[in-house]
């Protein structure tokens, strides 16, 4: 993720001085749901005030989440996806036993 995304999601939440802590926890989570959420709250263009009001995820949660000092349930993933315009979906892979070689 860019440096310039990882600075306006720190300072849309006055956590500026946060930006270095929140910069390494996107990039551990690199190419992962996280990133892809974290991505989303930013660039859905709404407050996290209004994410909380129409998904019903709590303000705080969110917040946690976004400094990231926790990690989202599925619960809460499922409310949120459709609010900041992400659709979540499955896919079983092969087992190792049954994959043809």
């Amino acid at each position: 993720m860019a440096k310039e995304a990882l600075d306006r999601i720190a300072e849309r939440h006055r956590f500026a001085a946060d930006s270095a802590r929140l910069a390494a926890h996107v990039e551990a989570q690199a190419e992962t749901v996280t990133a892809a959420v974290l991505t989303a709250i930013e660039g859905c263009g709404l407050s996290r005030y209004e994410i909380a009001q129409r998904s019903g995820v709590t303000e705080a949660t969110l917040s946690r989440f976004v400094n990231g000092l926790t990690s989202l349930t599925l619960q809460n993933l499922d409310k949120l996806a459709p609010v900041i315009g992400l659709r979540v979906t499955t896919e079983k892979r092969q087992s190792r036993r049954t994959r043809k070689r």
